[in-house]
């Protein structure tokens, strides 16, 4: 009778100890997938960045009453409102409402994000639709176009810049606490198709212009 509890205690310790070590393992591999997705997030911001500088030097060209090049400028658009509008930013209110339900009480200081979202989205397909007419023949004021892409540029980066040092700051320092597992399941994964590892046909011209500018940033920082 001795052993058999002996016994019993023993597998049940066994048992206890298997499962807190499977339990950990678990959360071990969800810490690195947050850590992963995090990681994605700031990846597409530096790839915005990059894009909005190209987008810069065309409307500079409009601006400075030159003949940008629109096929560029309407590429850039087209994978703005293909990839970060309807992949990057659902992944970010994914988080956003995973936080809100670690912190309850940080509601106000965040609660702008799916408004800023909606708000870029509807301006990017605005100048997407603008640049798309252009290339067929429509006249549009150039002041005006200018205007809005400078405005729509500034409200984006300014929007990166707050979710970088609010947003993906909190959840880099809540990424221990609680479940974040469903925040996983949900953001399945969405190969991006111009800086993934298969960029899409449509996007071969505007992956060679970026290239070209990587190249020239390098032979500047040399000079």
């Amino acid at each position: 009778m001795h052993i058999f509890l002996l016994y019993s205690m023993i597998c049940s310790i066994i048992t206890g100890s298997l499962l807190v070590r499977r339990k950990n393992e678990v959360r071990i591999t969800v810490i690195k997938d947050v850590e992963q997705l995090m990681s994605g997030l700031r990846g597409d911001h530096r790839n915005m960045v990059m894009l909005f500088d190209l987008l810069d030097a065309e409307i500079g060209r409009l601006a400075a009453s030159g003949e940008p090049d629109y096929d560029l400028v309407r590429d850039v658009m087209l994978y703005v409102t293909e990839y970060p509008d309807v992949v990057h930013h659902p992944k970010e209110d994914i988080v956003y409402r995973h936080l809100m339900s670690l912190r309850p009480e940080i509601h106000t200081e965040l609660e702008r994000i799916e408004t800023d979202h909606r708000y870029i989205e509807q301006s990017g397909l605005r100048l997407r639709n603008s640049v798309e007419a252009i290339s067929i023949g429509a006249v549009l004021d150039h002041d005006e176009l200018i205007k809005k892409f400078h405005h729509y540029m500034e409200q984006l980066r300014e929007h990166m810049y707050w979710e970088e040092t609010e947003l993906f700051s909190l959840a880099d320092e809540l990424q221990h606490f609680g479940d974040w597992s469903e925040v996983i399941l949900k953001n399945n994964e969405i190969s991006d198709p111009l800086f993934g590892s298969r960029v899409e046909r449509k996007y071969g011209r505007l992956l060679a212009r970026i290239q070209q500018r990587i190249v020239w940033d390098k032979q500047q920082y040399r000079v």
